[in-house]
């Protein structure tokens, strides 16, 4: 398994939903996204990389490590004013095809499970969506 940098496997994502018809990656970091949403705008992060069980050993000549990076998708729709239940609906099949898009990257030196799905809408009709993955890969250490 070929070693793989955090901001590699970010980009591995971004590049995916990048190819999702009428989607395109917000200019802004995941951790601000929800304070800049736009109308089918994703951001993609890696909030958390950990050692895998078992892998880590203390020995001074490591020069990769088998890790798990969570991965964040967050995503934004606009519910119309009008009927909201029909946008609703196509919103959540808008997720469905982002999750098809993260669940089919390449799994070149990557292994990709999905942890979980969230969504709420606020008051102003944004549905605002998280896809968090896990995935497993090698990290260069050095």
């Amino acid at each position: 398994m070929a070693d793989l940098t955090i901001a590699a496997v970010r980009q591995r994502f971004a590049t995916a939903l990048e190819a999702v018809t009428d989607w395109n990656e917000s200019p802004f970091a995941s951790g601000v996204f929800a304070s800049n949403i736009e109308h089918h705008r994703f951001a993609v992060g890696a909030p958390r990389t950990f050692p895998r069980a078992g892998t880590v050993r203390q020995r001074p000549a490591v020069t990769s490590y088998q890790v798990e990076t969570e991965v964040e998708i967050q995503w934004a729709w606009n519910l119309g004013s009008l009927d909201q239940v029909t946008d609703y609906d196509a919103a959540l099949a808008a997720e469905a095809l982002l999750l098809a898009a993260a669940l089919g990257v390449s799994q070149s030196s990557l292994h990709v499970t999905l942890t979980e799905q969230t969504r709420s809408v606020d008051a102003q009709g944004w549905m605002l969506g998280t896809i968090r993955l896990t995935t497993v890969h090698s990290m260069a250490t050095s």
